[in-house]
């Protein structure tokens, strides 16, 4: 699996190991500064690690960042501040759900 995120590196960090810590693992981890035309084109990811686009899935609060015809789930923005905040859980089920359509 791997990660796009246009929130700084650090607040990245912070998901990428409370995702780890329930049992993810990232091939590779992207950035805002790939963006093209602000948009988060999955094809760069798929040759990037050599993946079939449709094995590729784009997790954003922000639909007008995705390309068209991709995979996307769409969730809550993220508040590192919030303690309660279970997006990250409901992105675990969401991303489930794909993998077992696979």
């Amino acid at each position: 699996m791997c990660l796009w995120s246009t929130i700084t590196a650090r607040n990245c960090e912070v998901i990428v190991n409370m995702l780890v810590e329930r049992g993810l693992i990232f091939r590779q981890v992207f950035y805002g500064e790939q963006l093209v035309q602000h948009k988060k084109d999955l094809r760069l990811v798929a040759e990037t690690i050599g993946v079939d686009l449709d094995n590729i899935v784009l997790v954003d609060d922000n639909p007008k960042k995705r390309v068209k015809g991709q995979n996307f789930i769409q969730i809550e923005a993220y508040d590192p501040q919030n303690k309660q905040d279970d997006a990250l859980l409901e992105l675990i089920k969401e991303l489930s759900k794909h993998i077992e359509r696979k």
